[in-house]
C-alpha cells in the first residue's frame, strides 16, 4: 500500500441522495465506505469533507464536489437537473473539480454533457473517481 497524502487545504463536499449504500447509516458513512476507501487505496485522503443532501450550487464555496444521486434517479428529474447545475458551475469555476461517484450518476452526467456541455472544454468534470485520482496526483500534487 502506498503512502497516504493527507490534503487539508481543500474543501470537499459529498453531495448525495439519502438512499444510502449497504449498511451505511449516514452520508458520512457512505463517503467513508465508497469514496474515502478508494482514495486511501490510491494514496489520497481529504480531511476537510462536508456532507450535503441539498444542492450546494451557488450557496457554498468548495474546491471538490463528489456527486452521487444514483439511487434516486429512476422517475426523478433531480439528477439531470443537478448535472446541468454542475456543468454550468464547472464552466464558471474551472479550478473546482466535480467527480461522479456512482455509475448511474456518471451515465446521467455523460448524457447531460452531450446535451448541455462541451466535454472537450470541461477538464474539471470526472465520470470516474480513478481518472480524478490520476489527474489530481499528476497535476495538483505533481507526483
Amino acid at each position: 500500500m502506498e503512502k497516504i497524502i493527507k490534503i487539508k487545504n481543500k474543501k470537499v463536499i459529498y453531495f448525495a441522495d439519502l438512499m444510502l449504500t449497504g449498511n451505511d447509516k449516514t452520508l458520512e458513512d457512505e463517503f467513508t465506505s465508497v469514496i474515502a476507501k478508494k482514495l486511501r487505496l490510491n494514496g489520497l485522503e481529504f480531511t476537510n469533507v462536508h456532507y450535503r443532501d441539498i444542492p450546494p450550487f451557488g450557496k457554498e464555496n468548495y474546491d471538490i464536489l463528489f456527486f452521487d444521486w444514483g439511487g434516486m434517479s429512476i422517475g426523478n428529474s433531480l439528477m439531470e437537473t443537478f448535472c446541468v447545475y454542475i456543468i454550468e458551475e464547472a464552466q464558471e469555476k474551472p479550478n473546482n473539480y466535480y467527480i461522479m461517484a456512482s455509475s448511474m450518476t456518471a451515465y446521467a452526467m455523460k448524457d447531460a454533457l452531450r446535451e448541455f456541455g462541451d466535454s472537450a472544454q470541461l477538464h474539471n468534470i470526472f465520470l470516474d473517481i480513478y481518472n480524478f485520482i490520476e489527474f489530481y496526483k499528476k497535476y495538483e500534487l505533481k507526483i
